[in-house]
């Protein structure tokens, strides 16, 4: 903490190594409190009006905490997806209808190299079209899809 208040937050994933290293510190000495103030006698009496032995209260309580942890995993996991863009989905339904082999277009290409693969395809006019408004829709504040649409469903397999 004093090497953040002296040089700033300048690393995401420092201060998310800081913020779990806190997050851990503070689940060991909650879990050190419960430790000392360990009451096998208490423990006796909650299992007994639960009508549970010993080794089954362990066995409850170690599966509900799994569950807990589950739970928190799937609640908390749609927020770390990345959101396709729709121009990619498009851009995906061209590749699927073309299947061909080398010609493989993905959003992680740069456009160039979209148009450099299309060259001398039967469909290469449609394709740069296809191209063109993608990159226009996915890089600028233009609202493309329904053009987009239009162009990947006049593509023909």
């Amino acid at each position: 903490q004093d090497f953040i208040a002296r040089n700033g937050d300048r690393s995401y994933s420092f201060s998310f190594f800081i913020k779990t290293k806190q997050y851990f510190d503070n689940l060991n000495y909650r879990v050190s409190l419960l430790l000392d103030n360990y009451s096998r006698e208490q423990q006796k009496k909650i299992s007994n009006a639960l009508h549970l032995n010993n080794k089954l209260f362990f066995v409850l309580g170690v599966l509900l905490i799994l569950a807990l942890f589950v739970i928190y995993y799937f609640i908390r996991w749609p927020k770390h997806k990345q959101r396709m863009h729709t121009a990619d989905k498009l851009l995906q339904q061209v590749d699927k209808k073309l299947k061909l082999p080398g010609l493989r277009l993905a959003e992680c290409q740069t456009i160039l190299e979209m148009k450099k693969l299309v060259g001398g395809h039967p469909q290469q006019e449609k394709l740069l079209k296809i191209i063109n408004t993608y990159q226009e829709y996915r890089y600028s504040n233009k609202d493309l899809e329904a053009q987009l649409r239009i162009l990947v469903a006049q593509i023909s397999k």
